[in-house]
């Protein structure tokens, strides 16, 4: 029997279970998840040996770097929903070919602490293995990002002064 998806992707499903979906319906069903901030949804997508590369310096984000494994991946994400929260995520355009795939995604994310927010598109870079994200790359505006981390240690000292005197 053929589903539609969050997005109306076709994928063929067979006692609850997608068969060989395309990687377009995993990437659409992914971002459906991870806009809904349920980590878990977002990781039945990715194969167990799934290999995430968040490609922010360790000292924009603590949370930055590789991860390997759905467990790293894990407390990847939930390190970046600790210290941000999810407004919005959109994908913008999708492209596959093969067991490859590319997609522009529009977000928007609050600093928990400060409360500023930050938007922008991030890029993905994603190999697929038999259905499921094996390796995604996450690609942002690292300068964009650095200042941005700037201006949340700014308003945390002003918070603070505000508070004290």
């Amino acid at each position: 029997m053929a589903i539609g998806s969050t997005y109306g992707v076709m994928a063929k499903r067979k006692g609850g279970r997608v068969l060989n979906p395309s990687p377009e319906y995993v990437l659409r069903e992914y971002y459906a998840a991870w806009s809904q901030v349920d980590t878990e949804a977002a990781l039945r997508y990715c194969t167990r040996g799934v290999i995430y590369e968040l490609l922010l310096p360790r000292d924009v984000v603590d949370f930055g770097g590789e991860a390997r494994g759905k467990h790293r991946m894990r407390r990847t994400l939930n390190a970046m929903l600790r210290d941000f929260e999810v407004i919005a995520i959109r994908p913008q355009c999708i492209v596959a070919l093969g067991n490859q795939g590319r997609a522009q995604v529009a977000f928007r994310f609050r600093h928990r602490q400060s409360g500023l927010e930050l938007d922008g598109v991030l890029r993905h870079e994603v190999v697929f293995e038999l259905g499921r994200i094996a390796c995604m790359r996450e690609y942002h505006d690292v300068e964009r990002f650095r200042a941005f981390m700037r201006l949340t240690d700014v308003s945390e000292a002003r918070r603070k002064c505000s508070a004290d005197g």
